[in-house]
């Protein structure tokens, strides 16, 4: 369906809202040549067949995105891939202010590769149901104006984001390993 230079590519650059839900047979969102500088918001549901969401080259044209819901996606591990063979720049998302990731079973991280985030405006965001996230994200990672993260319908803080999503992975795994005769 996608050829770079293709009017779908231009479409795809002026588009403000991309929803998509129920694709199972969806195994890549877009090509990491695809350019999403006018989206604002990103919706993505039930797709299982998605390993990643985004690779790094086209999380860095997401300048204009406010809100990023994922939710259902069985396989998805992280959501920016690292392409390999690009430089480890910061991936800055200046506008994102909501941030949603929901039943996510696969999801091990935001990104496993070693680049630095910039969240500048990131005010909200709910974790609900990753299991195996063990860390938000490897690299440098800056949340000036996060203050809590809603983890299955509760407010959560260690100081930031990376330590907040060990501290839960940590208390869920505590849980877990406890005998149902021990109070945890």
């Amino acid at each position: 369906m996608w050829n770079h230079d293709s009017q779908l590519d231009q479409a795809l650059q002026s588009l403000e809202v991309l929803t998509v839900w129920w694709c199972d047979s969806l195994i890549t969102l877009a090509p990491s040549s695809a350019s999403f500088q006018n989206l604002t918001t990103l919706e993505v549901w039930k797709c299982n067949g998605l390993v990643s969401l985004v690779t790094s080259s086209t999380a860095k044209s997401l300048v204009q995105l406010t809100e990023m819901s994922i939710e259902e996606c069985d396989r998805l591990k992280e959501i920016v891939a690292n392409e390999g063979n690009e430089s480890k720049e910061d991936i800055i998302f200046s506008k994102l202010g909501k941030l949603e990731l929901r039943y996510l079973p696969s999801l091990v991280s935001f990104c496993s590769a070693d680049h630095s985030f910039k969240f500048p405006s990131l005010t909200e965001v709910f974790m609900e149901k990753c299991p195996k996230m063990q860390i938000f994200s490897k690299g440098v990672l800056s949340t000036p104006r996060l203050l809590v993260v809603q983890h299955d319908e509760q407010g959560c803080w260690n100081g930031n984001l990376n330590d907040t999503v060990q501290q839960l992975f940590a208390e869920k795994n505590a849980k877990e390993d406890c005998p149902q005769s021990i109070m945890c």
